[in-house]
Parts: C-alpha cells; structure tokens; sequence
C-alpha cells in the first residue's frame, strides 16, 4: 500500500521546468480559445480550461481524480463540437 492510500496527500510537487511548461501552453490555449468565433463553444472550451486548472491545482490525488472525471465528461462532448467547427472552416 502506498503512502498515498494512508494519507490522500500529495508526495511528489511537479518539477519547476514542467510547471514553467504547463503554464506556458495553458497561456497558449486561453489565446486560442478567445480566437473561436462560435461564443457557446468557446464558452464550453473555456469551461474545459477551467476544469483542467482544478484538476492540475488539486490540493490531493483525491480532489485531482474528481476534477479529472469532470474534466473527462467536458472533454468528451467538446471534442466532436470542436472537430465540426473546424471541419466548417474548410
């Protein structure tokens, strides 16, 4: 059984290069969210920034796995809505 199991807390801190990273192509998505024209999606798009942010941000792996299953679900209903708007664009 890991530490983890005993106690619901995170052990390991993502490293600095990676966060720098992180943080850099978040800011990338945020400015190509802003660029979609269809304002439902890139409210929905928005919202799936949002519930990656938790998920990464998550005090515990516990809080993360919640998160990551909403994540998930935005995940999986945007991806068709996203493909069809840009297949609209050929």
């Amino acid at each position: 059984m890991n530490i983890y199991d005993l106690t619901c807390e995170w052990k390991e801190h993502i490293p600095e290069n990676l966060d720098e990273q992180l943080f850099e192509l978040n800011s990338k998505k945020s400015i190509l969210i802003q660029r979609v024209s269809n304002d439902k999606l890139r409210n929905k798009l928005d919202e799936l920034q949002t519930a990656a942010t938790k998920c990464n941000r998550s005090k515990n792996e516990c809080d993360a796995e919640t998160h990551y299953v909403a994540y998930s679900d935005i995940y999986e209903k945007l991806h068709e809505q996203l493909g069809y708007e840009l297949r609209g664009l050929y």
